[in-house]
């Protein structure tokens, strides 16, 4: 993450609750705000030349990353478990609205990289009883996929009623190759579909490959959703809710090591919206480009606690913060335990 002296933007508390997870129309994602520290120290480099204000050193941080320890692999565990994604799938829910009654009769659920859109999928499957139709084999993508096309439409009609049971496609990515044989099957699969043939469903789609079929079909835009990105609000509520408290039941405090201020408000805070967001959790969110799989990877890599050799006793903010890999920021994070 960035250093703590570049991130300058002041945040206000929010002003109404937020909810965590939200679905919108892939037209209305919108990505995190945020200050270039970069261009933060440049303008404020120049003010202080103008100005005639001399250079100031750093101060030197509270804790060296090098004296910190990583923690055991169980504790780290609790502290960034892996992210339930059953609130994602309600949040689905609620955007479709009376799908599959209203047009069109498929729906596109769109998420990057580790925004798991399959996992989100499988979950509204098991909510509502419909059909999970697994991807199929390399092999019968390249033989057409007629047989696997043929199982699906049965499925659908086996439920003994006149309407065809809802169905899901978790992931649109592997049902074609980029091979000269491999395009036929998605271009008959989408046909298909988007026409009605195979009745209401649920496609869920990488995001990378669904830039790349834009050029194999016409995919609609009406239909199709994605996860709202997580910004600093959303960020920091997600992070200071999932982890558990230590074997002692203790809930960790999440503080900066070079500052040795809080970056994570406590429980009571998030329960009542009236947080304030603090800079790590905002740049976090803008590097990750909303994506709050890929920062929850950032986060568990940068978590660190202080030995306990005695000289925890010293700090009263011992706690834990996470940071991008490849930063230059000679601290680490603290977590108390």
């Amino acid at each position: 993450m960035p250093t703590p002296t570049a991130a300058v933007e002041s945040s206000q508390p929010s002003p109404r609750p937020t909810p965590l997870w939200e679905v919108v129309a892939l037209a209305d994602f919108q990505l995190p705000r945020a200050l270039d520290p970069a261009a933060v120290r440049k303008r404020w480099g120049t003010v202080k030349q103008v100005l005639g204000l001399r250079r100031t050193e750093a101060p030197a941080p509270v804790r060296l990353e090098a004296d910190l320890q990583a923690l055991p692999p169980a504790r780290l565990a609790s502290l960034v478990p892996p992210i339930d994604w059953t609130p994602a799938a309600r949040a689905l829910d609620a955007a479709i609205g009376d799908w599959p009654a209203a047009e069109p009769p498929v729906r596109f659920l769109i998420g990057p990289p580790h925004a798991s859109h399959a996992d989100i999928l499988r979950r509204w499957a098991v909510m509502h009883g419909a059909l999970t139709v697994a991807a199929p084999a390399p092999g019968a993508v390249l033989a057409g996929g007629e047989s696997w096309l043929a199982a699906w439409q049965a499925a659908t009609q086996a439920t003994g009623v006149h309407s065809p049971r809802c169905w899901v496609l978790p992931a649109l990515e592997r049902c074609y190759l980029r091979h000269a044989n491999g395009l036929g099957l998605i271009r008959r699969l989408l046909w298909l579909a988007l026409s009605g043939r195979l009745g209401p469903g649920l496609i869920g789609c990488d995001s990378w490959a669904w830039t790349y079929l834009q050029h194999v079909w016409d995919l609609p835009q009406v239909g199709a959703y994605t996860v709202q990105g997580f910004d600093g609000h959303r960020l920091t509520a997600h992070l200071a809710n999932c982890a558990d408290p230590d074997p002692d039941g203790r809930l960790p405090r999440f503080c900066n090591a070079c500052s040795s201020t809080q970056v994570l408000p406590d429980l009571d805070q998030i329960a009542r919206g009236d947080f304030t967001v603090s800079s790590q959790p905002k740049q976090l969110a803008a590097r990750c480009r909303g994506n709050p799989g890929i920062a929850r990877l950032y986060w568990q890599a940068r978590l660190r606690v202080e030995p306990e050799d005695g000289r925890a006793a010293e700090a009263a903010d011992d706690g834990a913060e996470a940071r991008a890999p490849g930063d230059q920021n000679p601290a680490a994070g603290l977590a108390e335990r």
